[in-house]
């Protein structure tokens, strides 16, 4: 599938042959090279791209754990992070992951938005299970990030959506 905004495609991990290029990727490039984990950094297209097609996106969060599965089959050791895919943590992978990247995550837009203010509520409950961090605009941001158990880091210039 086509992801004109982005100019990428988003890969069919239920494809046996696809999702061995991925591990083999793994093998070869993070554990062969002695890197401690894997981020997986287009995790949340499963809930961006296919929250109308319930079974498709189904289909992928079952393709997606069964990936997760066989990363952490050939070394349990590599920590897995994911970024965005709140709903695919919560209905599929929060057991098979240690970390979330919330990116933008922004105290103006944050403090005033039911979706963000849900989702803190939920990352802070599962903190026993995985690390939330977040990339922030600003000083003020990051101190919030803190303050609510996550892991901040600054990044002034996000110009994903310009």
């Amino acid at each position: 599938m086509k992801i004109e905004q982005w100019d990428t495609y988003i890969m069919n991990l239920a494809d046996e042959h696809y999702r061995g290029i991925v591990v083999n990727k793994v093998k070869q490039q993070i554990i062969g090279k002695g890197i401690d984990g894997v981020f997986l950094d287009t995790a949340g297209d499963i809930d961006d791209y296919f929250y109308n097609q319930p079974a498709t996106q189904e289909k992928f969060r079952e393709a997606y754990a069964n990936l997760l599965k066989e990363i952490k089959s050939i070394d349990s050791n590599l920590f897995l992070i994911q970024n965005w895919g709140f709903e695919t943590i919560k209905n599929t992978s929060l057991n098979l992951i240690h970390g979330v990247l919330w990116e933008d995550f922004n105290k103006q837009v944050i403090t005033n938005d039911k979706w963000s203010q849900n989702w803190m509520r939920y990352f802070k409950q599962q903190s026993n299970k995985i690390v939330t961090f977040t990339v922030t605009p600003d000083n003020v941001s990051k101190e919030y990030s803190f303050t609510n158990g996550f892991i901040a880091t600054i990044n002034p210039n996000d110009i994903y959506d310009k």
